[in-house]
């Protein structure tokens, strides 16, 4: 049986984009102590990141309304993995034909102000991470007036 085509990058980052992943239900489960969050992935933003012989990475930030928390938004600061084999053996030795792997197993998730909160005291505390806010204002600062 031949092999599906790979998808070109501008493939890749629209289906990352497509309408039908917006507007649909996303879940969570932290492990510890269990909870359950529920959720509407309200947009994203897709960047393609890198790639090797096998794998292309793409970074992504989806903006969620959770439930739980009616009072504000939350990011997901998360990736993909593009598979350009089409066979995989996954870690328990079944072989799958899975191409897209979502990494927000282990993404970084918080409501909007707590990414805030992380980002100011950052820059307060570590003079290390001011170039690169110094960079991103002088680069967006156009957008932002």
């Amino acid at each position: 049986m031949p092999s599906k085509k790979i998808l070109t990058d501008k493939e890749q980052k629209s289906f990352l984009n497509n309408d039908w992943k917006t507007h649909r239900i996303v879940t969570f489960t932290y492990p510890e102590p269990p909870i359950h969050r529920k959720g509407t992935l309200l947009d994203r933003f897709v960047v393609y990141d890198g790639e090797y012989a096998e794998v292309v990475y793409w970074n992504l930030i989806d903006l969620i309304k959770f439930e739980h928390d009616r009072k504000e938004n939350w990011l997901r600061i998360t990736y993909y993995r593009y598979l350009k084999k089409k066979i995989v053996r996954t870690k328990k030795g079944k072989i799958t034909n899975r191409r897209w792997i979502f990494a927000g197993q282990t993404s970084f998730s918080d409501p909007i102000s707590k990414f805030e909160e992380l980002f100011v005291k950052t820059i307060k505390e570590k003079e290390w991470i001011r170039p690169l806010f110094k960079s991103i204002i002088k680069q967006c600062n156009k957008e932002l007036e």
